[in-house]
C-alpha cells in the first residue's frame, strides 16, 4: 500500500520545489480524505489502481456539500487533482510504475448562462445618457453599436471614425 511514509515524503518533496505551505496543506487534507476513504472501503489495500481511484472518484458525487445537497464540482475537482498531482509524485519518485490517476476524468461543471436584456431594457440603456452635450452623444452612440452590433465592448472601444461608412 502507498501509504503514510510515501504522502510524507510527497507532500515534503514539494515544499522543497517551493511550493507554499497553505497549498501543501490542501493536498494533505485532500489526500487524507482519499486515505480515510480507502481504509473504510472494501478496496484491497495494496495498490492504487484506476477503478479505484474511480470508485473514489464516484464516492465524492454522492458526499453531501456544505450548502447543497451534494458535494458542488469545484471541491470534487481539487481532490481529484490533488490525488493526481500526488500520483505524478509518486511515479517521479518510481514509487509507481505507472499513473493510475492519469485516466480519471476530473467532474466538470455546466458553461454558466450569460443573462441577456430584453429589447425594452436595451432600448432604455440606449436612452440613458443626455443629448444634450458631446460626451452623451458619443455614449449613445457607442451604446447603439454595441446593441445592433454585438460588438464586445473592446472593439467598440477601438473603432476608429474612418472604420464608420457614413456614405
Amino acid at each position: 500500500m502507498v501509504g503514510q511514509g510515501e504522502l510524507e515524503a510527497f507532500l515534503a518533496d514539494q515544499r522543497r520545489h517551493g511550493f507554499t505551505q497553505k497549498y501543501v496543506e490542501r493536498l494533505r487534507v485532500d489526500l487524507e480524505t482519499f486515505y480515510a476513504w480507502w481504509r473504510a472501503s472494501e478496496w484491497p489495500k495494496r495498490k492504487l489502481t484506476p477503478p479505484l481511484l474511480d470508485a473514489y472518484r464516484l464516492w465524492l458525487c454522492d458526499q453531501p456539500g456544505r450548502l447543497e445537497a451534494r458535494l458542488a464540482v469545484r471541491p470534487q475537482q481539487a481532490k481529484l487533482g490533488a490525488l493526481r498531482v500526488f500520483c505524478r509524485g509518486l511515479c517521479a519518485q518510481e514509487v509507481l510504475a505507472t499513473d493510475p490517476a492519469a485516466v480519471i476524468p476530473l467532474p466538470r461543471s455546466r458553461p454558466r448562462m450569460r443573462r441577456t436584456l430584453t429589447e425594452a431594457q436595451m432600448v432604455r440603456l440606449c436612452e440613458t445618457p443626455a443629448c444634450d452635450t458631446a460626451l452623451g452623444l458619443r455614449d449613445r452612440a457607442y451604446l447603439e453599436i454595441l446593441v445592433a452590433t454585438a460588438m464586445r465592448p473592446s472593439e467598440a472601444a477601438a473603432l476608429l471614425r474612418s472604420d464608420a461608412d457614413l456614405g
